[in-house]
């Protein structure tokens, strides 16, 4: 991560860039306002409905959020808003390059200790080399013995990609500190904390196409079914912050017949 100039000169850093989804690249807008807003206008989301379900699609149109809370009732959309406080610990080496090194490891092991969910590990190591990156950006060397660097830096990350039957978007903005320490000429130390915006949305495809059949069954059963749901449950960023993210969510049983999924 951090080449010292006392022992080796500065060389570029390569970052292996993890290819994107552009399917739902576009699906999360980091910059979107904290509170009130309602992913059922998203216009992005549409689209993504529009093309691949249809039938769903058209009663979409006609109860936007009553149709998007009733595929978040049922497990089809999940969406997540957390603003947790990150305090990483000082992670600690005797050699310039090698502590560099590691501190991505130690990123990706300190953000298991917060979540521990599997379908977010590629979003851990995306948004670890994501903090890694910025580090080593902003302090590309130790400070000389004895010394001590720290400073706040701005992070906008959102990726996407599949996890067995679901799409995984999340998106992670805002600032943290990073911070380096070098007590002796042989200590190396690395840290970051800080408290960016993690948004999460996960899409389960299978239960989309179960709603997109039931709509073109009967399309106006469906309309009436979602708008019914309009005074139930409404979804936002906001509504999401109170689910806890390390906790293991229940697995949905998906292995009804088509038919059988009641709204």
């Amino acid at each position: 991560k951090k080449i010292d100039p006392i022992f080796i000169n500065n060389k570029a850093c390569k970052y292996a860039h993890i290819k994107k989804l552009l399917f739902f690249l576009f699906f999360l807008e980091i910059r979107m306002a904290q509170s009130n807003t309602d992913i059922a206008y998203c216009e992005q989301i549409r689209n993504v409905i529009e093309k691949n379900y249809p039938n769903l699609y058209e009663v979409w149109k006609e109860a936007p959020k009553g149709t998007l809370a009733a595929l978040n009732a049922k497990g089809a959309i999940e969406a997540y808003e957390v603003n947790k406080e990150f305090k990483m610990p000082y992670h600690e080496g005797s050699d310039n390059i090698q502590a560099g090194k590691e501190y991505k490891q130690a990123l990706i092991n300190y953000l298991k200790l917060v979540n521990t969910d599997v379908r977010l590990e590629k979003a851990r190591e995306i948004l670890a080399d994501e903090i890694w990156k910025r580090h080593y950006e902003r302090y590309p060397t130790w400070p000389k013995p004895g010394g001590n660097q720290k400073d706040t830096v701005a992070i906008d990350r959102k990726d996407s990609y599949e996890y067995k039957k679901e799409y995984i978007v999340w998106s992670c903005s805002g600032t943290i500190t990073v911070e380096d320490d070098r007590p002796t000429t042989s200590e190396y130390k690395a840290r970051f904390e800080g408290k960016p915006t993690l948004r999460i949305l996960m899409v389960n495809r299978d239960l989309l196409s179960q709603f997109n059949a039931m709509c073109g069954n009967n399309k106006q059963l469906a309309i009436e079914k979602a708008k019914g749901y309009v005074n139930k449950s409404a979804i936002t960023w906001n509504d999401c912050i109170k689910i806890v993210l390390y906790q293991q969510k229940k697995v949905i049983e998906t292995s009804f017949e088509i038919f059988a999924l009641e709204w």
